[in-house]
């Protein structure tokens, strides 16, 4: 991937199947998987059909490509986190929905990967299990807690990010100039930005 560029890929996902028989008896007949960049970028994979007591859908995938480039809202977005203690506001998540096809999504449980854990350990993450812990959305988690205390995960998928020259970069920018804003400033000045659609997803074929 180029030094400006994050990549989320989720490469096996599995989920209980007594969830899964729920999300059948609501009339959704169908996973598909998300991913959100801070709120500033994502992506939505293709529905996959649940099969009625299997807890792997090995179809259930996806695979999407982001700009962090100088001048994109993710890049703002990640400059202001890391400026902050507070580890878990450079969250990424990854959510899995179950769909009716024709509806709106209904989220059923989300992972989380922390973005500030590249530049800490220095290498990109690859095949990382994540917990799967039911949303507060979801209308089968029991009370899900979003994964707080006490949450017990309902499955988990193995995913891959791969950041590492992009965050390196950004944790560099914020080091340099000695605060978001002032690196956002610098970073204008020297007329970093690509343009207004540089920061929308680039999702490999099929995805959304």
């Amino acid at each position: 991937i180029g030094p400006h560029e994050l990549e989320a890929e989720v490469l096996q996902a599995a989920m209980d199947p007594a969830r899964a028989q729920l999300a059948l008896e609501h009339g959704l007949t169908h996973l598909q998987l998300g991913f959100d960049l801070l709120g500033a970028d994502g992506s939505l994979g293709e529905p996959v059909a649940i099969v009625r007591g299997e807890s792997e859908h090995p179809l259930l995938l996806l695979k999407a490509r982001f700009s962090l480039a100088p001048g994109t809202a993710a890049r703002a977005k990640l400059l202001h986190a890391l400026a902050l203690d507070d580890q878990t506001v450079s969250d990424v998540s990854f959510t899995l929905y179950a769909t009716d096809l024709r509806s709106p999504p209904v989220p059923l449980a989300h992972a989380f990967f922390n973005l500030e854990q590249l530049v800490t350990e220095r290498t990109d993450a690859l095949n990382y299990e994540l917990p799967l812990f039911p949303t507060r959305e979801s209308p089968f988690s029991e009370g899900g807690d979003g994964g707080g205390a006490g949450a017990q995960a309902i499955g988990a998928l193995v995913a891959s990010v791969r950041a590492l020259s992009a965050m390196q970069a950004i944790d560099d920018s914020l080091d340099r100039h000695g605060s978001a804003a002032a690196a956002l400033r610098a970073e204008a000045g020297e007329g970093g930005g690509e343009g207004e659609d540089y920061g929308r997803a680039e999702a490999e074929p099929g995805l959304a």
